[in-house]
């Protein structure tokens, strides 16, 4: 059977030292509604002379990882914008479309949906 998670409070209101984790356990983030994260705290260790020691410091950035821009799986050439899932008209679910792939196959030239029952977000870049 699936692990069981608990069900906390919002990520960007939950301060890590409210938290009561067990080392190798895993816990499930969620963000934007529907986005798991499952995170495992596999170690800790106290701070040394040389760690920042100022609380309102954290948390640290230690590793930035290269900026990853998500192509249109249409064309392949801009820069996605819109993300559908559930989209009868799409390769794929989730499918990502720039605007002006997304306004071609889901607008009609007098600009009212060419068709429903498919989940429409804004996509932003990881």
């Amino acid at each position: 059977p699936p692990p069981r998670y608990e069900i906390g409070g919002s990520c960007s209101e939950t301060r890590f030292d409210s938290l009561r984790v067990v080392r190798g356990k895993p816990y499930c983030m969620r963000h934007r509604g529907d986005c798991d994260h499952v995170v495992t705290i596999r170690g800790a260790r106290l701070a040394h002379a040389d760690d920042e020691l100022d609380a309102a410091a954290y948390p640290l950035r230690v590793f930035a990882a290269r900026a990853f821009r998500r192509k249109c799986n249409m064309c392949s050439l801009f820069e996605a914008s819109v993300v559908t899932r559930a989209d009868a008209q799409a390769p794929c679910s989730p499918c990502f479309f720039c605007a002006s792939c997304f306004e071609c196959l889901h607008r009609k030239t007098d600009g009212t949906d060419a068709y429903s029952g498919y989940e429409k977000y804004a996509y932003y870049h990881e």
